[in-house]
């Protein structure tokens, strides 16, 4: 079921790559990026946000940079081209995929496996080739749908998938701030009914072991021994950041939380709904939790997570939730399903497993009619996730204004990094250091920084400027820093010029 359902990612990647797929904008950053977590200045923060919208005077980083980490090893691999970049989301995205399936099929069998492989085919369709993009948005839409499994999990009682947990997680909130409101009560329910599981096998206060017997694992075989360590490598440039510069991201943070909740009545709501949520994960800690009111408890408390998000932001930036589209996308289908299920036990009831959501069990086996039917059914699931990445694609009939954008964007930005390229060639320059300088939108937002990845990939020294106002981990790029004497590139919607 997961190969097929990752029929699209491997469509989109084809298609992206023949049509010259670059990075540029936001995905020149990341380029950057990835290639300097193998240089002596590491990605220590996370792409910029558009918090100054919000809180003017605030200029905050999004939470971390482990993608760039994760996105490093694919482009180093390949020699810096852009493939590399799109493998390595495409192979984030298709590893989301199994691990949803493989998670949910294990506590819900094949109700599970059916609910996720909805959810995610419907994911796909809404968000498209974008989804082995590199930008940050992208890599928390199906990491959303596997979070969810994985909180699941938990509830029912399974802390062996903790460490996926956290790593999931990590990826997932460090790609954007507009995710921390909405994963914001899905983590303190699980704190909530972590303490207090915690309290009922040990009669006493986390991380303190009490005096009841432990767990006969290893200490350092235990999930949460585990979730630690992976926490720590996750969070680890994050928090080297607090050291490096200044002002550090944790402080530009505290100042967004603090124009966020502005007035008596936003902090008294902030704090019911964290007393709400540690007292609904400390009472479910109370009582087991079976797969089908553990589904309806995930699913209701990433609801209020999109509302708060809501709250917190505005209508005006309800954009900032495609990123939640596998979310939404889970409780659609799971809501869905529990209809279904209603409607056919109202006409005959059907017997229910241990760890079934609704589902009758069907008897092993088959006969020669049921392996034509499934053969059947395979066929028609292939053609389906294959139409859907036939259509959605970029230059598709159905593709989202995400996917037009940026193919028309690469679609602008390819010749101009082109053109540099030859520019500095003809003039003998294939080495060495370069100065970048801007002369409009496009050649700020998009062009600079596709055409800065192009010469770092290259083996150039690329300088550019910005008018970001505080220190940043790629500070070492500005063009104050460039060597007296570097030639210097023009840009511009048309021909690029290179002086001296």
């Amino acid at each position: 079921m997961a190969a097929v359902l990752c029929v699209p990612l491997l469509i989109w990647l084809v298609a992206w790559v023949s049509r010259g797929w670059l990075p540029q904008g936001d995905e020149g950053v990341i380029a950057l990026k990835a290639q300097a977590v193998w240089s002596a200045h590491p990605p220590v923060q996370g792409m910029r946000s558009t918090s100054a919208a919000s809180v003017p005077g605030v200029y905050a980083h999004h939470p971390g940079p482990i993608e760039f980490y994760g996105l490093s090893l694919p482009y180093a691999m390949t020699g810096w081209r852009p493939v590399g970049l799109l493998i390595g989301a495409a192979a984030w995205a298709a590893a989301m995929i199994v691990v949803a399936v493989a998670q949910a099929a294990a506590i819900a069998g094949r109700a599970g496996l059916w609910l996720v492989a909805a959810a995610v085919v419907v994911t796909e369709f809404a968000v498209g080739g974008s989804l082995v993009l590199p930008w940050n948005p992208w890599p928390p839409v199906l990491g959303m749908i596997a979070l969810l499994v994985l909180a699941w999990r938990l509830l029912v009682g399974h802390p062996g998938v903790l460490p996926g947990f956290a790593a999931i997680a990590s990826v997932v909130i460090q790609a954007n701030l507009a995710l921390v409101p909405v994963l914001a009560p899905l983590l303190l329910v699980l704190a909530g009914l972590g303490l207090r599981r915690w309290h009922r096998a040990r009669g006493t206060v986390w991380p303190v072991p009490g005096s009841r017997p432990a767990p006969r694992a290893a200490w350092w075989r235990r999930p949460g021994v585990i979730a630690m360590a992976v926490l720590a490598a996750a969070w680890a440039p994050a928090l080297a950041e607090l050291w490096l510069i200044s002002p550090s991201n944790p402080v530009e943070l505290a100042r967004l939380a603090a124009g966020t909740v502005d007035s008596p009545a936003r902090v008294v709501g902030v704090v019911a709904a964290v007393g709400a949520c540690a007292w609904v994960g400390w009472h479910l800690g109370d009582q087991p939790v079976g797969a089908r009111t553990g589904l309806r408890w995930v699913t209701a408390v990433f609801v209020a997570g999109v509302v708060a998000a809501l709250a917190a932001g505005g209508l005006a930036r309800a954009v900032y939730l495609i990123m939640t589209t596998g979310g939404i996308a889970f409780v659609l289908t799971a809501l869905g399903q529990q209809v279904v299920l209603m409607s056919r036990r109202r006409v005959r009831p059907a017997p229910r497993g241990a760890g079934d959501i609704g589902t009758a069990a069907q008897p092993a086996g088959g006969s020669g009619k049921v392996r034509v039917v499934a053969g059947i059914l395979a066929v028609a699931a292939v053609t389906v996730v294959a139409a859907v990445g036939a259509l959605t694609g970029p230059g598709a009939v159905a593709a989202n204004p995400f996917t037009r954008l940026d193919d028309y964007a690469v679609h602008r930005a390819t010749p101009v990094v082109n053109d540099t390229v030859a520019a500095l060639r003809a003039r003998g320059i294939t080495r060495g250091p370069v100065v970048i300088r801007w002369t409009d939108g496009w050649s700020y937002g998009s062009f600079q920084t596709a055409v800065a990845a192009r010469l770092a990939a290259d083996g150039y020294t690329p300088f550019y400027d910005s008018p970001w106002p505080y220190a940043e981990d790629d500070a070492y790029r500005r063009i104050r820093h460039a060597p007296a004497g570097a030639p210097t590139v023009t840009l511009r919607d048309g021909p690029v010029t290179v002086t001296p």
